[in-house]
């Protein structure tokens, strides 16, 4: 038997790795972790300015690439403040962030941090910024991250099959925003709306547990020997 992504577990049905799809069962890391929202101050402190965050890489442009929410942020009032942190840059996008952010006033980037910072950053931000993968056979961990905070969120995202896009789905307070389909203009407009509308919107940890049970470790472990007993039973 083996345990892989439900992503995977699709992909491998059709390619060199089908003779093994019946042994395999689809199982989700178990990603899901309840936030608090105590802290001693906030680093993301802005005066009044409403306090956007993106915790990630851009390390292939060809994966992730940030150009279309470099176009919206240009485009985004000054009331909203950006934060970027960023754990590695290629070159492609380093040069992106050059031409569409030289002079910006509202961005703040930020160098690679602990994970325990991340999180603490993450705490004490409003909204919460993902790009998409450019790849259906993968959901980025830090999506499952940013919703177990339960805070607003906002997905840039490129393919049809944008796994972060089906995941925030169910989610009650997710924007997403598919290149191609807004211009920048258009699409700051409604991040704008969206940040406005939804500031102080939260979604309590038990909920999230229910919306979506598949991340969370109780039900990850109860599946997972549900699976090796009926496993064991057949063979």
């Amino acid at each position: 038997m083996v345990f892989v992504t439900p992503e995977l577990i699709k992909s491998y049905k059709n390619n060199a790795l089908s003779s093994y799809y019946s042994k395999m069962r689809s199982l989700n890391f178990a990603n899901m972790r309840q936030y608090d929202n105590i802290y001693d101050h906030d680093p993301l402190s802005m005066g009044d300015r409403i306090q956007c965050l993106y915790v990630g890489s851009f390390q292939d442009i060809r994966i992730r690439n940030p150009k279309y929410l470099f176009e919206v942020v240009r485009e985004t009032s000054d009331d909203i403040f950006f934060h970027f942190i960023i754990s590695t840059w290629d070159k492609e996008c380093s040069d992106l962030k050059d031409i569409y952010l030289e002079g910006v006033s509202n961005v703040m980037f930020y160098d690679r941090v602990s994970l325990d910072e991340a999180q603490f950053f993450i705490r004490s931000a409003d909204i919460l910024i993902n790009v998409g993968n450019n790849a259906g056979n993968q959901t980025p961990c830090k999506v499952v991250d940013y919703i177990s905070a339960g805070k607003p969120i906002v997905n840039f995202y490129e393919i049809s099959d944008d796994t972060s896009k089906i995941l925030l789905e169910r989610y009650p307070y997710a924007l997403n925003l598919k290149q191609g389909t807004y211009s920048a203009k258009q699409a700051a407009l409604k991040l704008q709306s969206f940040c406005r509308c939804n500031l102080y919107r939260r979604v309590d940890y038990q909920s999230l547990r229910s919306l979506y049970p598949e991340y969370d470790s109780s039900s990850i472990v109860e599946k997972f020997i549900h699976d090796i007993d009926s496993y064991l039973n057949i063979n």
